[in-house]
């Protein structure tokens, strides 16, 4: 099969959260990363969302 050139679009979307900020356990820590990936990809994709249970919004939008 002879290579093409072609272009292919990539994006990223991403869930931070930070121990022990966001959670005091692996499971609370994975979970509340979890919740911000799905809240990038539901809010258009292509973009990292940082969690922060310190702040009056639980999501903080990072890099759109």
């Amino acid at each position: 099969m002879p290579l093409t050139k072609q272009m292919i679009k990539v994006t990223v979307s991403g869930g931070v959260a930070t121990f022990p900020v966001d959670g005091n356990t692996q499971e609370a820590v994975v979970y509340a990363a979890t919740r911000t990936l799905y809240a990038a990809k539901r809010s258009g994709r292509n973009q990292i969302i940082i969690y922060s249970s310190l702040s009056g919004k639980k999501y903080l939008k990072w890099l759109t």
